[in-house]
């Protein structure tokens, strides 16, 4: 129970982190065509990924 907990709460670290990101992503794209969407979004995947494995790195790999 307390890991779950800590993995929601890791998550929800990792999601803050790229909040603005993400939402201007969302706005520029509600507007326009976003030249390199993709590359944008494996810059904010690899920030997410990076910060959750330096997060975990405490943890036995096959639980994080």
């Amino acid at each position: 129970m307390v890991a779950t907990f800590r993995c929601n709460e890791m998550k929800d670290e990792a999601l803050d982190r790229v909040k603005s990101q993400l939402d201007s992503l969302k706005a520029q794209s509600d507007t326009q065509i976003i030249e390199g969407f993709g590359k944008s979004c494996s810059e904010i995947m690899n920030e997410v990924c990076n910060f959750f494995s330096e997060s975990a790195k405490q943890y036995k790999p096959e639980i994080s």
